[in-house]
């Protein structure tokens, strides 16, 4: 499910061509995005930007904070609807 939710939002690219950091901190990232309720969504995503500064390159940090933006969004809205 995390997976899924990471490939729906990286506009067409499979999880096996990212870069394994940054595959990994999304996965981090978006697990606390999900599934924990004490981690607020803006701390989840600045959590994961500052790790990918520190481990990723230079375009990571960008492209992380992309892609838990949508993946907080979407979830939002379905948090919404209910």
């Amino acid at each position: 499910e995390i997976d899924e939710a990471i490939e729906k939002n990286t506009s067409g690219w499979k999880l096996d061509r990212l870069q394994s950091v940054d595959r990994n901190i999304l996965r981090l990232a978006c697990y606390e995005l999900l599934y924990s309720e004490s981690v607020p969504p803006k701390v989840a995503i600045n959590e994961a930007i500052e790790i990918a500064k520190v481990y990723g390159d230079d375009s990571s940090p960008k492209f992380i904070n992309s892609v838990l933006d949508k993946i907080s969004k979407r979830k939002t809205a379905s948090d919404e609807q209910k």
